[in-house]
């Protein structure tokens, strides 16, 4: 495989930009499964090597209402704190577009809501 090779459901460029653009706080993408090895060649040249190019997913800065349901998900009146109902809802809510294996398949769903809930917790400066 090339070193080129994009996650499936990478947006083009172009269309990344005015997404950007139309978004408030802009567009985040994630990166799930994507596998590269690092070549060194004799001159000692560093190349990229994609040996699973993975998925790609996109989604809107959330907005208060989402935030706040968000967090409502996130503690239990037990007081434990789930960690994947809060990425679950800005997954859904925030959703642009991308490779919809993020939603349906669970070796990467999972993963999508862990990513989500750092997101929510970076912006809203809960780490």
């Amino acid at each position: 495989m090339a070193g080129t090779k994009l996650p499936k459901g990478t947006i083009e460029p172009k269309e990344l930009k005015a997404l950007n653009d139309q978004y408030i706080g802009g567009v985040k993408e994630v990166i799930l499964g994507r596998e590269v090895e690092i070549e060194r060649s004799e001159e000692g040249k560093e190349k990229e090597v994609v040996i699973k190019p993975g998925i790609a997913f996109y989604v809107r800065k959330p907005d208060r209402g989402a935030i706040k349901f968000a967090f409502a998900k996130a503690y239990h009146q037990n007081g434990t704190v789930d960690n994947v109902s809060p990425g679950a809802v800005v997954l859904s809510k925030c959703w642009i577009g991308g490779c919809e294996e993020a939603k349906t398949n669970d070796f990467y769903y999972f993963r999508a809501c862990v990513e989500m809930t750092t997101y929510l917790n970076e912006i809203t400066g809960f780490y």
